[in-house]
């Protein structure tokens, strides 16, 4: 977490109806616009951007309406579908499965809802979707990882069960989720060995013969605070080997407990987790906690645009006011926001938990979007929540098709209003909202092709 500075004005446009949590903002003209709120479409260089969904599938545990089930899947919702997570067995170095009730079917030891077959199944519906199998995540850390990963023994032994793996459930590929190389626990060594893994990866992916289906992928995600960049990805030899660098580009700024070890200074101010761009007035080092600032980062480091997918969460994160006239942006805050009804995790609300929390309450929330970041907040007498919605997510999309992005990425499925509490697309409106102005560009890059032969 960076120092932050004080001090800088923001934009507020209260409300008294909440709807889709949306406010049309006068968006900034460096996210693509013409002055007038009407989206000026830069030429895209990829024609068809991907969508990336993760799915915690541990999600499936939450009660009453969090409750998010194989079933709740739109097979024609997103391009790539990532089955999150498999484990590494430290013991064996393989991989394994996280929950085998949940995973498995009941033909296997501690097996039940047999979720990755039904997972697998959701290609009946699309021939075109892909789905991977992620491995890692935050709570696996990162030990572990780089343990393997400086083993030449233990990485044939990991690869091999992944290939293992694949094979057995008909995944399409694999995306390696170690967060992160070189810290938590890690090496130096480890932003080597990560490459070192991933180029052995992409040998053993590339000898599975698959007739009639295209090449498996491989996929990483990506994070990207600057010293994580620069202790764990060496990224011109990372981009040899992976199919596309999945960004996270979210949780820039969280709370932090003053009195915990990985407090730094500014770790306990109000600041939004996933801004566009920066303030005017900001320092270097909070410029760089921003969804673009990251992006440049890595195509300046050697990234092809077209293997970059821009990440965006389906949630929020809250802060605890001191008082109810301590709400702007640096302000101080005393704690995480309370915990949602059905994710149950203090500073951390779903998309649909801001829907429900602000439907009971209207009249105590005010939403306003901030012009500079690009991006909407809400705050009531005692919390404040930073967010993506629909018009943000957008902005994004713009931006990432100006840069020559692969396409767009969302952390989770099951942390958006799938059950349409916010209103409008009929479920999943950030999703949604990212679909159709993928479509948009699609729509506009095809009248330049035809526009081209014409000429």
């Amino acid at each position: 977490m960076a120092t932050f500075k004080t001090g800088f004005n923001f934009h507020l446009l209260a409300v008294t109806t909440v709807g889709l949590l949306c406010i049309v903002p006068h968006i900034k003209a460096n996210v693509g616009t013409n002055g007038n709120n009407s989206v000026v479409l830069i030429k895209d260089k990829v024609e068809n951007p991907i969508l990336v969904c993760y799915w915690g599938t541990w999600s499936h545990y939450r009660l009453g309406a969090g409750q998010f089930r194989v079933e709740n899947i739109d097979p024609n919702l997103c391009t790539h579908l990532v089955y999150s997570f498999f484990l590494l067995e430290e013991a064996t170095s393989k991989v394994t499965y996280a929950d085998a009730w949940l995973d498995l079917p009941s033909t296997y030891p501690g097996g039940g809802l047999d979720n990755i077959r039904k997972t697998i199944a959701l290609r009946q519906g699309n021939r075109n979707l892909k789905i991977t199998m992620a491995i890692g995540g935050w709570n696996e850390g990162s030990i572990k990882y780089s343990n393997m990963a400086a083993d030449p023994a233990k990485r044939q032994v990991f690869i091999s069960s992944i290939i293992e793996m694949i094979q057995l459930w008909d995944f399409d590929g694999i995306d390696m989720d170690w967060e992160y190389p070189g810290k938590r626990g890690g090496l130096a060594e480890d932003k080597q060995n990560f490459v070192l893994l991933l180029k052995e990866l992409r040998e053993a992916l590339d000898q599975v013969a698959r007739p009639g289906k295209d090449p498996l992928l491989l996929t990483s995600a990506f994070g990207c605070g600057q010293d994580t960049i620069d202790a764990a990805y060496d990224v011109p030899e990372i981009s040899k080997y992976i199919d596309y660098f999945h960004l996270m580009l979210y949780d820039f700024k969280v709370y932090i407990d003053p009195s915990t070890p990985d407090f730094q200074p500014g770790g306990n101010l109000i600041g939004h987790h996933s801004p566009l761009y920066y303030k005017p007035l900001e320092d270097s080092t909070n410029q760089a906690l921003t969804v673009s600032f990251a992006v440049e980062t890595f195509i300046e480091l050697g990234a092809p645009p077209e293997k970059l997918v821009i990440g965006v969460g389906t949630y929020g994160k809250t802060f605890r006011l001191y008082n109810e006239s301590m709400h702007n942006f640096y302000d101080v805050a005393i704690g995480p926001g309370a915990a949602g009804d059905f994710t149950l995790e203090a500073g951390t609300n779903t998309y649909y938990e801001i829907c429900l929390e602000i439907q009971r309450n209207r009249d105590e929330w005010k939403i306003g979007f901030d012009t500079d970041y690009s991006v909407p907040y809400a705050y009531s007498k005692t919390k404040w929540i930073g967010y993506d919605n629909e018009i943000s997510a957008k902005a994004k999309v713009d931006y990432g098709m100006a840069k020559g992005v692969g396409g767009m990425m969302v952390w989770s499925l099951d942390f958006d209003d799938f059950g349409n509490h916010c209103g409008g697309w009929n479920g999943f409106p950030i999703v949604n909202a990212i679909k159709d102005r993928q479509a948009l560009h699609r729509g506009k890059f095809q009248k330049q092709k035809e526009s081209s032969k014409n000429t």
